[in-house]
């Protein structure tokens, strides 16, 4: 009776319930146990589309358990069993969301383990714009033979497998196994482990298994399937040797060979400033996808069409953005900041994308020198539409993606202007990497980290550009002794910053906060020109 009771409550509150919280909110449901480990297999039958697969999550009991368990999984696919200790267990489903219950409270202790198995089948949706609409993406190579691939970091892994579909739990491991007819290849993250013959009705199939040894997020579990060749090279690292991995569709390798050489100076050039590669234990892989590009951790979706820039744009207008590939930079710089270091809510996205688009500028620096990579973060800066705030609403699957890029990009190339030490930038952005290696963080505490490490207080500068979308305006003036004075406006109270401006073409730096505080020369105010730097605008006005 308890557990009927149970069930039409929960039931009952359930149906009312926002679905972007039941989606995104570490609610009761879920916050009561972590992902330690999904052993997925899948079965591709003959790559039109439709799957049949078993998922065995192993979790930790971190909190007193509800007898109510949330999992994830795409209406569309069926849900024919869930599991426990051989025994079936009792599940309803809405949308999306599908809600275990057993007595979970009178079983599990805290600190125990126990494996939920999940047998399913279906059609997953059809990617209609990859990455940004995600699902299954199903082309044809050249050859007119099947091309398969998956991208859902919006929708989040659900959309083709059952799982916690929440960016605040990450699987300490993953063990993939993809079944597919056996003239072709599946590939996935991690370590190929095993390969060989699936003992199934079908003849002529093969199981190929991969194993990830470091924490995934669920959205970036992924596989390619195609006709594809392979070829290996190793890096000698920061942590010892790393196999970095290449998989291209077969007519494409000579090409691949040598447009694909920029990765190693790229892994040389990370490793220096941002510190070692994350995953050595599942090495680097970039794998040629039927979509433009994508982080999948340990397997480097890649599909920019062997040209330099953004399918052959510079997106900085500068000239300097088709000196690289920038799917390989990006995509790849991610597995620092996105992967090693993640948002615990998608609100805090503006970290993974901030940082991987600065290091494209980073890329350029090492490789082209300073000035170049200065005037393509400048033409970067002209992208900017500051339509809203780069962190978005928490709990709510909102990453406020609009400038998450460029203006994310601009405030961290800003936070360098400002320490006005480069020994010191590049230090943090090795500490960081050391500090919040393989973890979960949210904004403030990654904010606060740096302001620590900085030695300035960064507080007003994180929330004026992290939390609001108006950019402050400099007011200068000069006073009857003719002494220049300057104030911001247009901002949050008591936002101050350092700032560098052009007198004379020459670079001057002033200390403005949101009084009238005067320089220490006289200096005519209709001299001094904006830094290109900055995120500021300046007016000139008139002493009172």
């Amino acid at each position: 009776m308890k557990q009927l009771l149970l069930l039409l409550l929960f039931v009952s509150n359930f149906a009312l319930a926002d679905d972007g919280l039941r989606q995104c909110g570490n609610h009761a449901a879920r916050s009561w146990w972590d992902v330690q480990q999904y052993d997925l297999t899948v079965d591709f039958k003959d790559l039109k589309g439709k799957i049949a697969g078993r998922c065995s999550i192993i979790s930790k009991v971190v909190s007193t358990p509800t007898d109510t368990l949330q999992l994830d999984l795409d209406e569309h696919l069926f849900i024919s069993e869930i599991s426990m200790d051989a025994k079936k267990l009792r599940f309803t489903r809405q949308g999306s969301v599908c809600l275990v219950f057993y007595s979970f409270s009178d079983l599990l202790l805290k600190n125990e383990t126990f494996e939920i198995q999940v047998y399913y089948e279906g059609q997953p949706p059809i990617a209609k714009n990859p990455p940004w609409e995600g699902g299954f993406i199903l082309k044809k190579d050249a050859k007119k033979r099947p091309w398969m691939s998956v991208a859902c970091q919006t929708e989040g892994a659900s959309i083709w497998f059952p799982c916690k579909n929440y960016q605040g739990d990450e699987a300490k491991q993953v063990i993939e196994r993809y079944i597919v007819p056996d003239n072709v290849i599946a590939i996935g993250n991690g370590r190929l482990t095993e390969q060989g013959l699936a003992t199934f009705e079908r003849k002529k199939t093969k199981v190929y298994t991969w194993v990830t040894k470091n924490p995934v997020n669920t959205y970036n579990i992924a596989f390619y399937i195609g006709h594809y060749s392979h070829w290996t090279d190793t890096l000698k690292g920061k942590k010892g040797n790393l196999t970095m991995d290449y998989y291209t569709l077969t007519q494409k390798q000579s090409r691949a060979k040598a447009h694909f050489q920029q990765t190693k100076t790229m892994m040389t050039c990370f490793e220096e400033k941002l510190g070692p590669y994350p995953f050595y234990e599942d090495g680097y892989k970039l794998v040629e996808a039927p979509f433009l590009g994508m982080e999948h951790q340990s397997a480097i979706a890649y599909g920019n069409g062997y040209q330099m820039g953004y399918e052959g744009y510079d997106i900085s207008e500068s000239g300097v953005g088709l000196l690289f590939d920038y799917i390989i930079i990006h995509e790849s710089a991610h597995e620092w900041f996105g992967n090693s270091i993640s948002a615990a809510d998608k609100a805090d996205n503006w970290i993974h994308e901030g940082f991987a688009s600065y290091a494209e500028t980073i890329y350029i620096e090492c490789m082209f020198g300073k000035e170049k990579a200065f005037r393509y973060q400048l033409g970067k800066k002209r992208q900017i539409n500051n339509s809203n705030i780069l962190q978005g609403p928490y709990n709510s699957c909102d990453s406020s993606i609009n400038d998450q890029y460029f203006k994310a990009a601009q405030v961290v190339h800003m936070l360098r202007i400002l320490f006005n030490n480069d020994p010191l930038f590049w230090s943090i952005l090795r500490a960081v990497n050391t500090h919040f290696y393989h973890q979960l963080t949210d904004s403030r505490v990654f904010e606060q980290y740096i302001t620590q490490l900085a030695g300035l207080d960064l507080t007003k500068f994180f929330d004026q550009y992290v939390r609001n979308k108006e950019i402050p305006v400099l007011e200068l003036r000069n006073n009857a002794a003719g002494y220049l004075e300057y104030r911001y406006t247009n901002c949050i109270q008591g936002f101050e910053m350092p700032l560098d401006v052009q007198i004379n073409a020459q670079p001057y730096r002033i200390y403005p906060g949101t009084d009238w505080r005067i320089g220490s020369e006289k200096l005519d105010c209709n001299i001094v020109q904006e830094s290109s730097d900055f995120l500021i605008k300046i007016v000139h006005t008139h002493a009172e």
